[in-house]
């Protein structure tokens, strides 16, 4: 507390430099990791003295890491603390240290979506994109897996959230990538938004899939999907209008006839849906049927479309 509260209102590292106050920090973090360790001694099967120690040594070394590292490192040192929280956890049964992965979590997720953020991510170069999201994921996927099967309901539904929202990210990025390098006259293009909004869309249909057992994060998986699932509809709403090419003359269709950016706009999300009604049985049928309905909207206007760019 007393160090977090010197970070905030003194902000040492702008007097002695962010190097000397880092190491400092580290000090107080290795102090924290002997009591842990003497604790843990002591109180023998009772882990919350340990785990509470070591909680403080493990924030302790984040704040060093966040005074020191550049964006794309201290990207992959706040997921990779993330995952030695839930390895300590799984060892010493610290369920303490589940405080600690949570607020990570949300600290590296603020991290890939708003600051540096997506922004960055679609400007930076690509190696350090694909290591700060493709090494996050990688990370917290590492977590995942290691969480799965433990008692640690509330701890998993973050981890697991994180995880797929990560995944989202990154493969949101790559796209706008992969087409800058391909064609980069077509970035601003329905067919990239489309497959952005597919993304979100595979992300929510995930989710839904997974309702089919019972679960007691069923309200959980049900609240992701639509957090999912709302990005991607708002981004097929803009290509169905703003970037709509009966609407907007700028934005025409390109590539070969039938499997052209008209087929990746509207067909590729059209048969998602359908697949959706058609085999997410677990569902309640007039949702089916509203999936069934907009996916036969989207691929008929792909038809209607394709004929109108033959003609």
């Amino acid at each position: 507390a007393v160090v977090a509260v010197l970070e905030v209102y003194w902000t040492p590292s702008r007097v002695i430099g962010a190097s000397t106050w880092a190491w400092q920090v580290v000090l107080v973090g290795g102090i924290m990791v002997v009591l842990a360790e003497r604790f843990g001694r002591i109180d023998g099967d009772n882990r919350q003295r340990p785990a509470l120690f070591t909680l403080a040594a493990l924030t302790m070394i984040s704040l060093a890491l966040m005074l020191l590292l550049s964006d794309t490192a201290l990207t992959l040192a706040l997921a990779a603390m993330v995952l030695a929280a839930v390895a300590l956890d799984r060892r010493f049964n610290m369920a303490y240290l589940g405080i600690f992965v949570i607020v990570g979590t949300g600290v590296c997720g603020w991290r890939l979506v708003f600051d540096p953020g997506i922004f960055w991510g679609i400007e930076a170069p690509f190696l350090r994109v694909l290591a700060a999201y493709g090494g996050s994921v990688l990370l917290i996927g590492a977590a995942w897996v290691l969480l799965k099967g433990r008692d640690r309901p509330k701890t998993f539904a973050v981890v697991d959230a994180a995880f797929w929202s990560f995944a989202a990210t990154f493969a949101s990025v790559m796209v706008i990538h992969f087409i800058d390098w391909a064609a980069p006259s077509h970035k601003d293009s329905n067919a990239t938004a489309s497959l952005i909004a597919q993304v979100w869309l595979i992300s929510a249909a995930n989710q839904l899939w997974r309702l089919r057992r019972p679960d007691v994060r069923r309200v959980i998986r049900i609240l992701l999907a639509l957090l999912y699932g709302l990005p991607g509809l708002l981004l097929l709403a803009v290509v169905l209008t703003f970037l709509n090419p009966l609407f907007e003359n700028w934005n025409t269709a390109f590539g070969p006839y039938i499997l052209d950016s008209l087929f990746v706009a509207y067909a590729l999300p059209g048969l998602l849906f359908l697949a959706v009604a058609i085999r997410f049985d677990h569902l309640h049928r007039w949702l089916r049927y509203g999936f069934a309905l907009f996916g036969g909207f989207l691929v008929t206007l792909y038809v209607g479309m394709e004929i109108r760019r033959f003609w």
